[in-house]
């Protein structure tokens, strides 16, 4: 078996489905990935990825014939360039005896691209779909999207929540297909909390934290509107927030219309060599993430067991895939994003129920190790495409 991953951006550009697709290709059997991406990016990073692929025998083809925009006039604007992503796709497939194409998120570009390639090749099309990228509003185009998905052979899914989602979109039952994203073994390792705590500045301080894109669905907003109870019984917790995106102003303007100067930081980007000094740094991880009106939401949240990896509880709204990503008083809570007393009420619990909180996370860190390791998802994922030959 011989897999072509097709993935507009890859690594070094940063991203959820960058990284997804990354670390499948780097945990799958040696010589059988084959990467196809946008050309992007500073070179000697790009070659240092590509050279770290190179080691487990994974060749990544890096190519101008994919466009910036791929959404439903994308062959239209780009019409020479559709026809030459379509040569580039099938002497690939030829080239590298691909048994099976998977493209690593939806799009029209690609998905036009199946009406060609399916006339001339004989093997399995898949889509991995992660949530955000199938419509839940009206619109035009949505029967076409959905007469193309229904070309592909299989659907793959990051969660339980994205396949019902895309189900109820295509108004059939589709086999379960699940490929879960998975987390980094670096994340298991033991740090001391005070050194952590002393590299972010809040060494005298109750420490809750989110690290990640800052975009509204996550609800930074709500955490940083319920700091002001918390404080009343914990006056000496911090809300640290890691991470940059469109959503800054919002959050730095609620920040200061409440008066939380001393108790929101805003930390920036965290670089992949902090990541895991900043969780252990932190006492309760907390991303009450909701659905917003377009349907945007968390397909799954990757970030909820990367904290759960680090020994940390986690609590998260009770939308999209993170129902699925936190065991409900087990590694976390689960919470209406909507209700601010539940978010608070969770939040003093566990920071000032320090056996509980030890005890979630030391169950959750035990959970993401039995189940969510990428070289066990890998080794999953390669099992069930044997289903599509």
């Amino acid at each position: 078996m011989k897999l072509l991953w097709v993935v507009k951006n890859f690594p070094p550009s940063m991203g959820g489905v960058q990284q997804y697709s990354f670390h499948y290709v780097q945990n799958m059997l040696p010589g059988s990935c084959v990467v196809l991406t946008r050309k992007q990016g500073d070179e000697k990073e790009t070659d240092k990825i590509d050279d770290k692929l190179g080691l487990k025998q994974q060749k990544v083809y890096r190519v101008t014939e994919i466009p910036e925009d791929l959404n439903v006039f994308s062959i239209v604007k780009h019409p020479l360039l559709f026809f030459s992503f379509c040569t580039t796709l099938f002497k690939i497939i030829k080239k590298e005896h691909i048994s099976h194409v998977i493209f690593a998120h939806s799009s029209f570009f690609y998905f036009f691209s199946l009406l060609p390639l399916k006339l001339v090749l004989h093997l399995p099309f898949i889509c991995i779909f992660h949530g955000e990228d199938i419509p839940v509003i009206n619109l035009k185009s949505n029967g076409l999207f959905r007469w193309l998905i229904n070309r592909l052979d299989a659907y793959a899914c990051n969660s339980l929540f994205t396949h019902n989602r895309l189900q109820e979109f295509l108004g059939k039952k589709i086999p379960e297909f699940i490929a879960y994203p998975g987390v980094e073994e670096k994340f298991f390792q033991h740090m001391d909390k005070n050194e952590c705590k002393k590299q972010f500045g809040v060494s005298d301080r109750k420490v809750m934290y989110t690290v990640g894109r800052l975009d509204k669905r996550k609800g930074h907003d709500l955490v940083i509107r319920a700091m002001p109870e918390i404080i009343k019984k914990i006056p000496d917790v911090i809300y640290l927030i890691g991470g940059t995106g469109p959503y800054l102003p919002q959050l730095k303007s609620l920040v200061e219309e409440h008066h939380l100067q001393d108790y929101v930081k805003f930390c920036g980007f965290i670089a992949d060599k902090d990541i895991c000094a900043f969780h252990h740094c932190g006492d309760v991880f907390v991303m009450p993430n909701r659905i917003l009106d377009d349907g945007d939401t968390e397909g799954f949240g990757i970030v909820f067991l990367e904290a759960s990896a680090s020994s940390r509880p986690a609590i998260g709204g009770s939308a999209g895939g993170a129902i699925e990503a936190i065991e409900d008083g087990v590694t976390g809570y689960n919470v209406n994003p909507y209700k601010t007393e539940e978010l608070v009420e969770k939040i003093i619990y566990l920071l000032t129920n320090t056996d509980k909180a030890k005890a979630m996370g030391k169950d959750g860190k035990k959970r993401v190790w039995e189940n969510f390791r990428w070289n066990m998802l890998a080794a999953k994922l390669e099992n069930e495409l044997t289903r599509y030959v």
